[in-house]
């Protein structure tokens, strides 16, 4: 208990049907003023809705499961851990590397990133940064 200064969980929540289950886990190892940075898949990305919908049309089970920034961010909360800054991850599709550098790359990122509507249709997850809170609790 307490013991870590730095939790990085990198890919582990899209294959996590309970994710809160690990949340309890990493406020627990984390000690008071301890980082996470944690990556989540973006349900409202539009290329996860176009997956959603041919997986339902299919009736294929999810192949990931993504989820809402701001339940993720109200699951950091609900942990003791307060939230200090929420990134965009854009990829490009696949086979299209030229879209990248077309949007700008990392800055293309960031212009998404200032208008909030705009980044949960486009970024593909985001990259969440959290500092375990002194008592531990929830507020």
């Amino acid at each position: 208990n307490g013991t870590f200064d730095l939790v990085v969980s990198i890919g582990v929540l899209q294959a996590l049907v309970e994710p809160e289950r690990v949340l309890d886990e990493i406020a627990r190892v984390l000690r008071p003023g301890g980082a996470l940075v944690i990556e989540a898949l973006n349900r409202g990305a539009l290329i996860a809705r176009g997956r959603k919908l041919a997986e339902t049309m299919r009736r294929l089970p999810p192949r990931v499961l993504a989820w809402n920034p701001a339940e993720v961010a109200g699951w950091l909360d609900r942990h003791g851990l307060d939230l200090l800054e929420r990134d965009g991850i854009y990829l490009p599709p696949r086979g299209m590397p030229a879209l990248d550098r077309l949007l700008g790359g990392d800055r293309g990122g960031a212009a998404f990133d200032r208008h909030p509507w705009l980044a949960g249709l486009a970024a593909h997850g985001f990259l969440f940064a959290a500092r375990r809170r002194a008592s531990g609790g929830s507020r």
